[in-house]
């Protein structure tokens, strides 16, 4: 990516079960992986503001990461 390109943030979302995992993908999200967390799964990737704004609004809770060394916003 070029210095002024978007760039999809990284971000970890709570999902209560594999249904809800493939519905987190279908929300413009980017899967990195998925991991089972005490209650339930956590789902690793990246998206973009606007994707970050449709999984909340889809009522799921989203964590939005810190930029990887060497990004600036």
């Amino acid at each position: 990516l070029g210095k002024r390109e978007p760039r999809p943030r990284q971000v970890s979302v709570a999902a209560a079960d594999l249904d809800q995992v493939r519905d987190v993908a279908a929300r413009h999200m980017d899967v990195f992986n998925v991991e089972r967390a005490e209650k339930g799964l956590v789902v690793h990737g990246a998206a973009f503001d606007d994707g970050i704004d449709a999984l909340r609004a889809a009522g799921l809770d989203v964590q939005v990461l810190p930029d990887p060394p060497g990004v600036t916003r």
